[in-house]
């Protein structure tokens, strides 16, 4: 396993393995979406490195509750941008976790791609932000695309287990990856024609 805390330089480290995912799936990334993911990746896991419980405890009700009743607009737009960076960040990088969650991937997906919607709609009533509105609203209708990206990097960085294809599987209903789907079939499974079986 790959030690990312100790790695000297987090963004470089992340901008690499996003590159990586991109070229290997000919993804349509730009430019202002891959430096977001990057300081999202690398700040997440500082914050890991400096054991802050919220990464990984704080429970989405309670962030989607603050973020819903806040009356402040920059204070709003802050609150859903942390559950949507929060849910996309669990949902892709620590995917395997939730398997032992009292909640599943796709309620992480939903709560990720509404709060980033928000933060899409509120942008465009900040003069400051109006600019950041498509690159938000891009996150929202991409977010399943984008957990898939950060559960490759993750698998990568041996964060998230490879072995299990059961959890692979699961992985694959909710995301629909590309990616995980060539693992499965590398194992002798194929889950698109087993449906297409049932069919008949």
């Amino acid at each position: 396993m790959k030690k990312i805390q100790s790695h000297q330089n987090l963004e470089g480290f992340f901008y690499q393995q996003i590159k990586n995912v991109v070229e290997k799936n000919s993804m349509n990334l730009d430019e202002a979406l891959g430096f977001y993911l990057v300081n999202l990746l690398s700040t997440t896991h500082q914050k890991i490195a400096q054991s802050d419980p919220s990464v990984m405890d704080t429970p989405l009700a309670l962030l989607f509750g603050k973020a819903q009743s806040s009356e402040d607009l920059l204070e709003k737009r802050a609150l859903w941008k942390n559950l949507g960076d929060h849910s996309l960040y669990i949902s892709g990088f620590f995917s395997d976790h939730l398997t032992k969650s009292a909640v599943d991937i796709d309620y992480y997906m939903h709560m990720g791609g509404t709060a980033y919607q928000n933060v899409s709609f509120l942008s465009r009533e900040s003069r400051d932000q109006r600019a950041l509105s498509d690159m938000f609203e891009s996150l929202a209708k991409r977010f399943r695309e984008m957990v898939d990206l950060l559960s490759q990097i993750s698998e990568s960085v041996g964060i998230t287990s490879n072995e299990d294809i059961l959890r692979i599987y699961e992985r694959w209903i909710h995301t629909k990856s590309q990616h995980l789907l060539k693992k499965l079939q590398n194992e002798g499974i194929d889950p698109l024609n087993a449906k297409k079986k049932n069919l008949h």
